[in-house]
């Protein structure tokens, strides 16, 4: 099913089964507007909680930039653990993973709720997926993307610098997420198109 953004709020909600808990993944390359979406659907929901698989990246020293948005550097499974705890009622420690260090700097301690959003780049990889009753893919064209990208720079969000960023995403982000698009697409229940900015 293909949902234009404008629509996207509604159509998700409507689509999120009723018993609780529940796990629901939004999944989008950089700038498509997943981390949007997310948010609004929790609000709209609410009692809700939303998660992002950025919390699980590595320690970028650890690697060389190519292999910073593979999957398998990111730590998944512990991410698969944390939704088994919330959806048995049980808090569960989820990482502080900052931008502007680029790297984990510490841990969290969230409480269930009846709604959980697992919101990322990985957000449709299998190990993931498998938890969520409902799987939308974002989409957008990577000129949308990459102005949205930019101005959350702009905005002193993640503390890159323009022409690096513009770099990293076009010769690196956007290539690694296209690699998994295929298997997105065939996970999602809901393709969200979002044109424009959001």
């Amino acid at each position: 099913m293909r949902i234009h953004w404008d629509h996207a709020i509604d159509t998700l909600a409507g689509m999120v089964p009723a018993h609780r808990p529940v796990v629901v993944c939004i999944a989008g390359p950089t700038g498509s507007g997943k981390s949007t979406l997310a948010r609004a659907l929790a609000e709209h929901i609410g009692d809700a909680l939303v998660i992002g698989t950025d919390s699980y990246l590595p320690d970028y020293d650890e690697l060389e930039p190519h292999q910073y948005d593979l999957p398998e550097h990111s730590a998944l499974d512990e991410l698969a653990s944390h939704l088994d705890q919330l959806l048995a009622g049980h808090p569960a420690p989820i990482p502080i993973w900052r931008f502007k260090e680029h790297r984990r700097t510490g841990s969290r301690l969230i409480q269930p709720r009846g709604l959980i959003i697992v919101e990322g780049i990985h957000a449709l990889q299998s190990v993931v997926a498998e938890r969520a009753a409902l799987r939308a893919l974002v989409e957008a064209s990577a000129d949308d993307r990459l102005a949205r990208a930019v101005a959350r720079e702009l905005s002193g969000a993640r503390g890159w610098e323009i022409e690096p960023m513009t770099e990293f995403i076009q010769t690196i982000a956007d290539p690694t997420f296209e690699r998994f698009l295929p298997e997105y697409r065939a996970a999602a229940h809901a393709i969200i198109d979002n044109p424009g900015r959001p």
